[in-house]
């Protein structure tokens, strides 16, 4: 992770969770990059939410894959 921003909605009195995904054509495109050029950026947003499902804040990350 290169970067994340937080936007906090509403105070959490429970415990929260986030959920994220990519499609398989994602992942490959982002491993083909990193291939081909020795690293692969991406963003992802997120929604983080308490035990009833209200959205308590939203993160913005930046993430790198880099090739060893």
């Amino acid at each position: 992770m290169k970067e994340v921003t937080i936007t906090f909605k509403r105070p959490a009195a429970t415990d929260i969770t986030v959920e994220t995904s990519m499609t398989p054509e994602q992942t490959e495109r982002i491993k083909k990059i990193t291939d081909e050029t020795g690293k692969a950026d991406w963003a992802l947003d997120m929604e983080l939410k308490d035990e009833q499902g209200n959205v308590c804040c939203t993160a913005h990350a930046n993430f790198q894959m880099r090739k060893l």
